[in-house]
């Protein structure tokens, strides 16, 4: 392995589904109005949706369909890693870059 990289200058990671999911009128117009509010009030937002998402199981009909979405990027990704197009970084590399980031 080569100079340790950089975390801030890698390519950003998009965890998306091959499926693009369309939102309802609603959605997109909470979406819309969120995009108005500060960067610290959006961040909130997200976290406190994030854990209501948690807390509610999936029903197993959301737990398949959510499962075949992902499984074409699982399968892309994991042939990258196993054909060598792509480098993983060990997790202590990552760990280290973290806490110099965060000042610990």
């Amino acid at each position: 392995m080569g100079a340790t990289p950089d975390l801030r200058s890698r390519e950003p990671v998009v965890n998306t589904p091959q499926r693009e999911v369309v939102m309802s009128e609603q959605a997109q117009a909470i979406f819309d109005e969120a995009m108005k509010l500060p960067i610290g009030e959006r961040e909130s937002l997200v976290s406190r949706l994030m854990r209501a998402n948690d807390e509610e199981p999936l029903t197993d009909a959301e737990l398949a369909a959510h499962d075949e979405a992902w499984a074409p990027e699982i399968r892309r990704r994991l042939a990258e890693v196993e054909s060598g197009a792509v480098e993983t970084i060990p997790w202590e590399e990552v760990d280290a870059q973290i806490r110099k980031l965060i000042g610990e």
